[in-house]
């Protein structure tokens, strides 16, 4: 029985050993390449240069260098809202460092989001090489690509392009009014601080998509491919400091345009393409300079053309026409149509007579309601207005002091409490009806001095009161009255109209 079982078990390991190896095979995940890169460090500069890394937004305070504190720790700007807001929920664990503050812990951001192949990608560092007085043309051309982190002199920034006199990064706690702002600018080899000093160049990849593929590096010098005069209208966006150069050639800016709190406008006479892609656009400035810029994403541009030769119309319906630009010599169209008479839009056949579409005028709208049938419309709405139920009137009261038992009344309470010892305020009923003074007037010996409503003086300087007697026989010695509003109600009622159907 053994013998048997082992006899089974060689035959099904033959069996084994003769089917072929399965192979799996899984989808293809796209590269990180340089244009990857640097549409991502564009991104950054659009999104947070002039802004602070921090938790709160604000700088940590008056600029130091080597500055770190909580307030610009990585691990707690991550979590911040403003950064939620921004770029979503990250982790400190994707990034190839973590804790970093200031400069550093702006780069380990950055390094991930500019080599990330998605936002559940980690970044890793595959190497970093030291180089003995490497802050030189020579050093980073040959040994540093675009997106690279390079530390020099305690600083960290992220590595843009490379030419002869300099370098633009990207970076956090470049020198400032406070600490940790974020800026895109150029640090040149003559820089006292960095010059011929060591640095560290550390290269990414992703965890995902792997080792980034190279083009031919940052320090790649574009030519001009194409070159023409015209007009356009480019439109600088509000906050941009605008890089400039001197020539369509040049591969270094000398000079920039600082940010305005408002968009604005720049009249510019010729475009350049350049071998890397991108387009340069040349302008003479307010001070009268001769200067180029390179046009990004979030700038808008206008062709001013002249109108030259008609070239055609479009095949869609509206047909636009357009012609050659008599300066330039590009294509445009000014937006006007022809009319295309074997367009079904432009030239629709006629219509048929419909009769189910004959009405009479709309009525008048009316609360009187209406109904509906196949050959009558009804169209409602509800009105509210306010309507009045009650006018306003004045109501008016008699005032006067009397004794406690009410047999004696006069205008002076000290008379009163003197001669009589009591005296209380007396109140009349409000009332419409107004009364008019029918009482003898007379005066107080028992005091002295102003006394409130007083009516008139008498030849001898005292005080004289006027007195009202009600109805009811009470004497009263001054007037008071109150307004009462007119009364309003909200009525809500549903009004009609409609129309009949007739023959055309």
């Amino acid at each position: 029985m053994k013998k048997k079982i082992l006899n089974y078990i060689l035959v099904a390991c033959m069996v084994l050993t003769l089917i072929p190896s399965t192979i799996f095979v899984t989808g293809a995940v796209a590269p990180i390449t340089d244009e990857t890169i640097q549409t991502r460090i564009d991104e950054l500069d659009r999104l947070l240069s002039g802004k602070y890394f921090t938790v709160n937004g604000e700088g940590c305070c008056e600029w130091v260098s080597n500055h770190g504190c909580s307030n610009c720790n990585v691990n707690r700007v991550i979590k911040s809202q403003w950064f939620k807001n921004m770029f979503g929920t990250v982790e400190a664990s994707q990034f190839f460092l973590s804790g970093g503050m200031s400069c550093m812990g702006f780069v380990e951001f950055a390094e991930w989001y500019i080599f990330r192949y998605d936002n559940s990608d980690r970044v890793l560092r595959e190497s970093s090489v030291k180089y003995e007085g490497g802050f030189n043309y020579n050093t980073i051309a040959k040994n540093a690509d675009k997106g690279d982190y390079i530390r020099v002199s305690g600083h960290s920034f992220i590595l843009i392009s490379t030419d002869s006199t300099g370098v633009e990064v990207l970076d956090c706690n470049s020198y400032s009014t406070n600490n940790c702002i974020v800026k895109r600018h150029r640090i040149e080899f003559s820089n006292k601080n960095y010059s011929g000093k060591t640095i560290y160049i550390s290269k990414m990849s992703s965890k995902i998509a792997g080792t980034p593929v190279r083009n031919s590096g940052s320090v790649e010098t574009p030519t001009v491919s194409t070159r023409m005069t015209g007009k356009w209208t480019v439109t600088i966006p509000a906050n941009y400091k605008l890089l400039c150069s001197p020539s369509a050639e040049a591969s270094k800016d000398t000079t920039y345009i600082k940010k305005m709190s408002d968009s604005y406008k720049l009249s510019c006479t010729e475009k350049a393409t350049l071998s890397n892609g991108k387009t340069r656009f040349f302008f003479v400035s307010g001070d009268k300079k001769s200067l180029w810029f390179d046009l990004t994403s979030n700038m808008s541009v206008t062709h001013v053309s002249h109108k030259g030769q008609f070239q055609y119309f479009s095949n869609e319906h509206p047909h636009f026409n357009y012609y050659t630009c008599s300066i330039c010599g590009e294509t445009f169209t000014d937006d006007t149509t022809s009319y295309v008479e074997s367009c079904s839009i432009c030239n629709p056949p006629p219509e048929e007579p419909n009769n189910d579409n004959c009405w009479s005028p709309w009525s008048d709208w009316t609360t009187t309601p209406a109904d509906e049938s196949d050959t009558r419309e009804v169209e409602t709405k509800t009105v509210t207005t306010q309507v009045k139920i009650a006018d306003g009137y004045t109501e008016y009261r008699y005032v006067g002091y009397a004794t406690t038992d009410g047999r004696h009344e006069c205008w002076c309470e000290t008379y009163l409490r003197n001669k009589f010892g009591s005296a209380v305020m007396r109140y009349s009923d409000w009332s419409t009806k107004r009364y008019s003074v029918n009482g003898t007037g007379w005066s107080c010996g028992n005091c002295s001095g102003n006394h409130i409503n007083v009516g008139h003086y008498g030849s001898d300087g005292r005080a004289w009161w006027p007195e009202y007697t009600l109805p009811d026989g009470k004497n009263y010695y001054w007037e008071e009255s109150r307004t009462i509003d007119a009364k309003y109600e909200t009525r809500t009622e549903t009004q009609y109209r409609y129309r009949n159907k007739t023959s055309c």
